[in-house]
């Protein structure tokens, strides 16, 4: 068996109109700043009749809060406070007992003193950290 096949020369199709896409972007990555830290240090704690002395280590600029309590005779006593704007590295705050807690060291020979230092870094979440101090009283024995 023979085929014929009848060839016929046809135009090609038209050219289709291609439009350009633009190639896809990708935003870049968000990045969140980390917090900065608030890990801090308390060095050394000196408590002599008439001060407090806490030196502590701090991570960055912040603020740094110091209250003191102790009970005397079963009352609590606010023993001082002290807070202040601070850079990074070793800061020494010094505490001076109120006129009540004075009055209330008079009555007994030495007490114990609960030190509550609190940092804030500048953009972070606060950081406390507690220490006790013993201090010496006005009364002889």
């Amino acid at each position: 068996m023979h085929y014929v096949v009848d060839a016929a020369l046809t135009e090609p199709p038209p050219a289709t109109t291609t439009t350009e896409v633009p190639p896809v972007t990708t935003p870049p990555p968000v990045t969140v700043p980390t917090p900065p830290s608030n890990r801090f240090a308390i060095v050394r704690t000196k408590g002599t009749r008439a001060s407090i002395a806490v030196t502590s280590r701090l991570p960055g600029p912040g603020r740094l809060a110091v209250t003191a309590t102790t009970r005397i005779k079963g009352r609590t006593v606010a023993y001082g406070t002290v807070s202040a704007t601070v850079r990074a590295g070793t800061r020494t705050s010094t505490l001076k007992p109120t006129a009540k807690a004075r009055r209330a060291l008079r009555a007994v020979s030495r007490a114990t003193v609960a030190l509550r230092l609190t940092f804030t870094p500048a953009g972070g979440t606060a950081a406390t950290r507690s220490v006790t101090v013993k201090v010496t009283g006005g009364k002889k024995g």
